[in-house]
């Protein structure tokens, strides 16, 4: 393996993997399959995570990739949920419905409404065009 470095701002290794490293404080290591980007920058604006923390955003990445390669799993657990929790606890059932129709009626039915008047607009447009 050859090492190239030169004020200290490049980092070069040569062997049937390669290693680089720029001014941008990336590595870049290139294997026969597969490309790694390692940022190395010392962000001043945020501050460092600590292990837990670490942890926990790899943890959410990990469940974001599992839901997204199995919807029809994730679906069948919330309507097992859905149903133990409506004949379990009837209570805390009615207040997730309560709930989910405060959200409609303050956040989805404005965004959606805006959206129809939006394309309505937009018909409106390419008519007189």
């Amino acid at each position: 393996m050859d090492l190239n470095t030169s004020d200290n701002q490049h980092l070069t290794a040569n062997s049937d993997a390669s290693m680089t490293c720029t001014s941008t404080d990336t590595i870049t290591h290139t294997n026969d399959t597969s490309t790694d980007n390692i940022n190395l920058s010392d962000s001043s604006n945020s501050p460092a995570l600590t292990p837990a923390e670490r942890m926990y955003k790899k943890h959410l990445e990990a469940v974001k990739r599992y839901q997204s390669r199995n919807p029809e799993k994730v679906k069948e657990k919330n309507r097992n949920y859905n149903q133990k929790l409506k004949t379990e606890n009837p209570e805390k059932y009615q207040l997730m419905l309560e709930k989910k129709r405060i959200y409609y009626e303050t956040v989805r039915k404005p965004m959606l409404q805006k959206f129809k008047e939006f394309v309505a607009e937009k018909q409106s447009q390419q008519k007189s065009e």
